[in-house]
């Protein structure tokens, strides 16, 4: 079992001993980012929509954590705790630097993913929801262009 399986099935028993309703909700939370495939250095743009009634609770700002997709390790954890909200029918962007929160560093190609945790309808009596999107990130396009964020981070 993964780490990230053993964390969600730690999370479940303590969720299920409080008795608190888990759901995923997905479809009425989604998170997106705006490319499948980002160069390095490029900022990676994402988009918390909800979609439901209820508004979305966030206990953290920026609210997402990236993955490597293929080790399971935490990349970029530190949103500053504190309480936010997305009403309903709304959306929130967000972008990620592609730097690693540890070391500041620019990240390695590869695969990863944005993770957002989020209550819908609030803490107390609301629902747990976990949505997250997948993307790659390269040191070139497949046609060898030069991008921005390619050059921008050759200067990190």
């Amino acid at each position: 079992m993964t780490y990230r399986a053993r964390a969600f099935a730690a999370l479940l028993f303590l969720v299920s001993m409080s008795g608190i309703l888990v759901s995923s909700a997905e479809e009425e939370v989604v998170l997106e980012t705006s490319k499948d495939l980002y160069i390095v250095g490029d900022t990676v743009l994402m988009t918390l929509t909800n979609g439901s009634d209820s508004t979305l609770t966030l206990s953290a700002l920026p609210p997402y954590e990236i993955w490597d997709a293929d080790t399971e390790d935490p990349i970029w954890i530190g949103g500053v705790p504190q309480v936010a909200f997305i009403p309903p029918h709304q959306s929130a962007d967000y972008e990620w630097d592609q730097t690693s929160s540890a070391t500041h560093d620019q990240v390695a190609a590869g695969k990863y993913y944005a993770k957002v945790s989020y209550w819908l309808g609030g803490q107390e009596s609301g629902i747990y929801g976990v949505v997250a999107d997948t993307f790659l990130i390269r040191y070139d396009t497949p046609v060898g262009e030069r991008s921005w964020g390619e050059l921008k981070a050759l200067w990190r």
